[in-house]
């Protein structure tokens, strides 16, 4: 990095960044908000899956969920970001081993177009729901309790509320899965009671986590989970857990506290494929929590038997999910040690060349993460020798590749020059030229904040920014764009004066880069500096020319 700059230290914090200088992220984002926001959970049912965030109330498919999220990159030349606009969109379902996997997003503050699809879909997917599919809604055969409804309504058969049946049926539920010892078939007992208990867990609307916490019932459920013995009782209650995890932060706590983590990772060794996944599931919803959890479950080394699953299962669904899980082992803030998941990078290298669209997103947004931060990270990544694979997936027809492959692309440019040049040297240019003209424009934003890191880089890494023809698309941008568009495009002009040659300034003033930097001058103070050491830069140029007139004075 470049000097006095710390990447996503103490630069993001000082509202300033230099020309010539590499940035942390686009310039309207943050990357001191994700600690606190960053929880995605994932609660479970056989049919369908859905994205959750911890700390709102779950919504049916026609909703969305906003989160926070940051946008990582070089310090110096760009040192500080405000906020990403929040983001929501609902993301098409996946399908795997018979289970669509829905994502919903809570409503948002604010937002405007559908370019945050992508973002999107993977800022909300660290925490998972695992739902319930239709047919599985009547809960309550031996009881002939009718189907619950949701929160506030009214069940059809019976016109009792969802609290009213609810007040009815956990204490029988729980009664069953403690108080069955003395039956003979006991174990079916539990094992009705348990999967009752799990639709209700899985329910569409608001599930009762609350309820279901304040019976006291979390150590029994932990219990059962190490039932080696009772594979279907384990399968129920892990998945149970997985949902219990998958609320709130404090939700999480209590299963955390509960055994719940050395349970997971017990069952990650089950002779059992499903039960497997959904161990998987719920170390993901954990480490998807908060970065304390996330460093809790490396401490109880759950690493290992998370890699020999990805290095070894033919089971498509089982792949995504602990690629997921790994993708959450490596995020949130303060960022996660390398030194924890150093192991992990041969399987990224792996993962990376499986055309498996949700490997792919999971993969990539994992690498984002590694690459977030210091130039020994980025150099780890690197070194996996698989840069030119992330340049090719900047042409994916899948937005929601493309977004955490550029992320990452973006990324490696904030490092130093030789690292840079390593993006540059696997033709991420004309990748990038291309996506400048893509539909949507957090893509071009943040091709504009990668170029940014381009241009402040050497003479000769600037040289094939303007062999590549990219200036006059910038200098377009800089006119045309939204306003976020165009920092990033001014911001990527500017360092391109910083540091380049009379014949690149004469270059730059002919395409017409001087009208759109002044109407600029008055939007935002931060901005207006860095527009003003522009002008400086090429009116320095022009009088050192020597010509009685300043060329490029008006």
């Amino acid at each position: 990095m470049s000097a006095g700059s710390s990447g996503t230290g103490s630069s993001m914090c000082s509202g300033t960044r230099s020309l010539s200088s590499k940035t942390t992220g686009p310039a309207d984002v943050s990357t001191d908000n994700l600690t606190n926001t960053m929880a995605n959970m994932k609660v479970s049912d056989t049919a369908s899956r859905t994205i959750e965030t911890p700390t709102v109330v779950l919504f049916d498919k026609a909703t969305s969920e906003s989160h926070p999220m940051e946008i990582p990159g070089r310090s110096g030349a760009i040192s500080t970001r405000a906020t990403l606009p929040t983001i929501h969109q609902n993301v098409p379902a996946r399908t795997g081993s018979g289970e669509n996997i829905e994502r919903i997003f809570a409503p948002p503050r604010q937002t405007s177009s559908t370019h945050w699809t992508a973002i999107a879909a993977h800022v909300n997917r660290s925490v998972r729901l695992k739902r319930q599919h239709v047919r599985d809604q009547a809960m309550c055969e031996r009881r002939k309790i009718s189907c619950i409804a949701p929160s506030g309504t009214q069940s059809p058969s019976s016109g009792n509320t969802f609290d009213q049946q609810l007040d009815a049926l956990l204490p029988a539920i729980v009664n069953d899965l403690r108080a069955a010892g003395n039956l003979h078939n006991a174990n079916a007992v539990r094992m009705r009671a348990a999967q009752q208990l799990r639709k209700l867990l899985s329910h569409e609307r608001s599930p009762p986590v609350a309820q279901v916490v304040a019976t006291g019932i979390l150590p029994d459920l932990l219990r059962f989970m190490l039932a080696d013995d009772l594979p279907g009782l384990q399968f129920e209650t892990a998945w149970c857990l997985t949902n219990l995890a998958s609320d709130s932060q404090s939700h999480a706590k209590l299963v955390i506290e509960a055994g719940g983590v050395p349970a997971f990772i017990h069952l990650l060794k089950s002779n059992d494929v499903q039960t497997v996944e959904q161990a998987v599931w719920g170390l993901g919803n954990v480490a998807g929590t908060c970065a304390e959890y996330r460093d809790l479950i490396l401490a109880a080394n759950c690493l290992p038997p998370l890699l020999e699953i990805l290095r070894t299962t033919e089971r498509v669904s089982l792949l995504r999910n602990a690629t997921w899980t790994l993708s959450n082992i490596c995020r949130g803030k303060p960022a996660v040690d390398m030194c924890q998941v150093k192991e992990a990078l041969p399987i990224f290298k792996s993962l990376i060349y499986r055309a498996d669209r949700e490997v792919l997103i999971d993969i990539c947004w994992g690498l984002s993460y590694l690459t977030d931060g210091e130039n020994e990270k980025i150099q780890a990544v690197l070194d996996l020798d698989i840069t030119k694979r992330l340049v090719n997936l900047l042409k994916h027809e899948s937005l929601h590749v493309v977004t955490p492959a550029l992320r990452t692309i973006g990324n490696i440019a904030t490092g130093e020059d030789h690292q840079t040049q390593q993006v540059l040297n696997c033709g991420a240019l004309p990748a990038l030229k291309e996506l400048l003209t893509n539909e949507h424009a957090a893509i071009r934003k943040e091709t504009c904040w990668t170029l940014s890191n381009i241009t402040a880089g050497t003479t000769p890494q600037v040289q094939l920014v303007f062999d590549e023809d990219i200036l006059p698309i910038l200098v377009k941008m800089a006119s045309t764009e939204p306003f976020r568009t165009q920092k990033e495009a001014v911001w990527a002009l500017a360092n391109l004066t910083s540091g380049a040659s009379p014949a690149h300034i004469e270059h730059i003033v002919s395409l017409g880069v001087l009208d759109p930097l002044v109407c600029l001058l008055g939007q935002e103070d931060r901005l207006a500096h860095v527009i003003l050491e522009c002008l400086d830069n090429v009116l320095k140029t022009g009088q050192s020319a020597g010509q009685r007139k300043n060329p490029y004075a008006k």
